[in-house]
């Protein structure tokens, strides 16, 4: 896992060559998505399917008014 050129999370592959650099052979696999970021993955035993799980980052704000059973807090003046 790591991140690409646009800095999005995902999955690359590379060949393992024990006792050598291959990094020059690492190519993205999955994700990548700009909207998502890559969190975890399986691969299934035979290598035929990958299971990547992502997370969207929400960011807001909600105020509730009026709701049932919830009193307002008590303000003193200063």
């Amino acid at each position: 896992m790591g991140t690409d050129e646009r800095g999005g999370w995902g999955v690359f592959v590379q060949d393992f060559l024990p006792g050598r650099d291959t990094v020059a052979s690492r190519r993205p696999l999955a994700g990548f998505d700009p909207e998502y970021v890559a969190e975890t993955f399986g691969i299934a035993h035979d290598g035929s399917h990958l299971t990547l799980s992502t997370g969207e980052a929400l960011q807001s704000l909600m105020m509730v008014e009026g709701l049932p059973g919830v009193s307002p807090p008590i303000r003193r003046s200063r």
